[in-house]
């Protein structure tokens, strides 16, 4: 499980209900045993994600992600994003994969966001929190200690990556995602000694969000 207890992919995986929308789960390794690579990545992650033999499937991942494979470096992007920890009979968490946001970012950078929207969300949440939660919240910062102080960059890039989080989100009619980036926006510019500062965009955002 995630160190938080969210687990991200699962939830990308499943329905309303938290079921699998697509295929069972035994369904998913015949497709995987059958040779199916996007099958065999979907079930390495799910499997690392709950703490499952983590070294040999982010291993797998990282094989596939050499190869430029968007949908194991998306993967890898949210697993070092969120953690891997398994719960010990006394409560404790055994850290399996500590929460790494740099190289988390470093694999979601890499994706074609075209073919895979969800690495644009991951990027742009994680810039609202960085640059915006964290900044206006003190305590949010010392209770998310692997979020780093936002630099000028951070600010620049994380303009670039919510502009174009709400255009994919446009491109493929994710109404919630578009109205998401608009906010995130709105608080970006409206930050103060910040190279992105600028209440006039801030205002503009808002209305669309």
């Amino acid at each position: 499980m995630s160190i938080d207890g969210v687990n991200i992919l699962q939830g990308w995986m499943s329905d309303e209900n938290g079921e699998f929308k697509a295929e069972s789960l035994t369904e998913l390794e015949k497709k995987a045993a059958e040779g199916n690579e996007d099958a065999q990545i979907n079930l390495c992650a799910l499997k690392a994600e709950d703490a499952e033999n983590v070294e040999e499937n982010l291993a797998f991942l990282e094989k596939h992600v050499s190869t430029g494979n968007d949908r194991a470096s998306l993967f890898l992007g949210v697993l070092y994003h969120e953690g891997i920890a398994k719960n010990n009979s006394d409560g404790s968490q055994k850290i399996l994969l500590p929460i790494d946001k740099k190289k988390s970012e470093s694999y979601l950078e890499n994706v074609d966001v075209e073919k895979m929207p969800n690495a644009a969300l991951m990027l742009g949440m994680n810039t609202w929190f960085k640059c915006c939660v964290c900044v206006r919240n003190e305590s949010e910062r010392e209770q998310e200690s692997d979020y780093e102080k936002p630099t000028a960059e951070d600010y620049i890039k994380g303009e670039k990556r919510l502009i174009s989080l709400y255009e994919i989100a446009g491109k493929n009619a994710i109404e919630d995602w578009k109205k998401m980036a608009a906010s995130w926006l709105s608080l970006l510019y409206a930050i103060e000694d910040t190279p992105v500062y600028n209440l006039e965009k801030s205002k503009y955002w808002e209305n669309k969000a």
